[in-house]
């Protein structure tokens, strides 16, 4: 059967075909008109577009020239065959056209499976991969927190900075001596008897108590225990080294550091004129929210008509012989009761104490207010002390000794 060659790409083109097969190009014009109809041929399926037949493996329909899907091509009928008598064969050329019609029906069959087998395998190698790469991350996390915690918790250092331990005190007094707590300038005041608890010839008496304060009774029952966090260290003294290291002293005679079996205290000395000699931080601590000034300490029990005196005042307010007005936040401690007063808003209250005992006196600032707390046991406060937050510095004076001074802030 003659064939002619595509104008376009060279490869054979069947009689009465309008289109290229392999490249999709028209060819129909020039073609002689006896060829028009197209022949079908064993192996060739069906276009889906126009249904005409389409030779194997082409890649346009030659009809209508669309492009051929080849999963979607439908294989050509074969031709009917008609059944030989008994005993007499098919004629050869009725058998040449049905087989390879039957081989390409049974490598479309088998086609589908093969492709199934190969994804389902592929998705078998990807699982296996995302489990391996799940593993080879968790378990070595899992071992790194496990040593971590075992380990590195056994080696943890102790925090560097003084923790005050703030604890219910008790009723110990220094153990002070005549010649240690009881030095007087030849001119003031007379040494004291043991046995007398008289105020010294000439030195003023205590003071009288002021009239309108409430007063708040403490009991080993009564009040609510105070519950500490772990504060900031803010200021911190023992009175364990030089006065001059964190404190501005002053007055005359000047405050010392008396020193007993175990403990150690700021010895406030005994003078005519109370607040003539005191102390004063070099550092400066404000009056913040959530700052407490705690103090443990008690009075001279040799003087303990006398009070002992604690003020908090801004910096730029100088404390000395000259200034003994009560400052910002003063807090008096005398033999039966502790005072708070803040001047500037005249608010004042007190609570009933063993002045010559040892307490620990803890003034806390709340909001604008200043609440005092004894030997952890609430006490009484002032709603407002009259000044924002501001820098400042805390000074004694009086007559008392001192054994501990925290600035915390919670």
């Amino acid at each position: 059967m003659a064939t002619t060659a595509c104008p376009k790409c060279g490869q054979p083109l069947r009689p009465g075909v309008r289109f290229c097969g392999n490249c999709g190009s028209p060819v129909s014009v020039g073609l002689p008109q006896a060829a028009a109809a197209q022949v079908p041929q064993a192996g060739d399926n069906l276009c889906p577009h126009c249904g005409k037949p389409v030779r194997s493996g082409a890649k346009f329909c030659s009809n209508c020239g669309k492009v051929i899907e080849q999963p979607a091509a439908q294989p050509v009928s074969p031709q009917k065959v008609e059944p030989a008598s008994a005993g007499q064969a098919p004629p050869p050329a009725q058998a040449q056209a049905v087989r390879p019609v039957l081989a390409s029906s049974a490598v479309a069959k088998a086609a589908p499976a093969s492709q199934n087998r190969k994804s389902g395998r592929a998705l078998w190698v990807w699982l296996g991969v995302l489990v391996l790469v799940i593993v080879c991350i968790l378990v070595p996390a899992t071992g790194y927190l496990l040593v971590r915690n075992h380990f590195f918790g056994l080696i943890k250092t102790p925090s560097s900075s003084p923790t005050p331990q703030v604890t219910v005190s008790s009723n110990v007094t220094p153990k002070a001596t005549e010649a240690q707590h009881t030095k007087v300038p030849p001119t003031s005041v007379p040494s004291p008897k043991p046995t007398k608890t008289e105020a010294p010839a000439g030195a003023p008496t205590a003071l009288p108590p002021t009239a309108g304060i409430p007063t708040v009774a403490l009991s080993p029952t009564a009040g609510v225990t105070v519950t500490l966090s772990t504060p900031q260290v803010l200021f911190f003294d023992e009175f364990n080294s030089d006065l001059n290291n964190q404190w501005k002293v002053w007055g005359d005679p000047r405050p010392k550091i008396s020193r007993g079996p175990g403990d150690n205290w700021l010895d406030l000395a005994v003078s005519e004129t109370l607040g003539s000699a005191g102390i004063t931080s070099k550092q400066e601590l404000k009056n913040e929210a959530g700052v407490e000034f705690i103090i443990k300490g008690q009075l001279n029990t040799s003087y303990s008509q006398y009070a002992l005196y604690f003020d908090w005042d801004p910096v730029q307010v100088q404390r000395g012989p000259g200034n003994i007005d009560p400052g910002i936040i003063h807090l008096e401690i005398q033999k039966s009761k502790a005072i708070l007063e803040t001047p500037l808003t005249k608010n004042q209250c007190s609570v009933d104490i063993n002045g010559s005992q040892s307490h620990t006196y803890r003034l806390r600032i709340a909001g604008r207010g200043v609440e005092l707390v004894v030997d952890n046991q609430p006490a009484c406060g002032s709603p407002d002390m009259g000044l924002a937050s501001t820098s400042g510095r805390i000074s004694f004076t009086g007559i008392g000794w001192i054994t501990r001074v925290d600035v915390v802030l919670r």
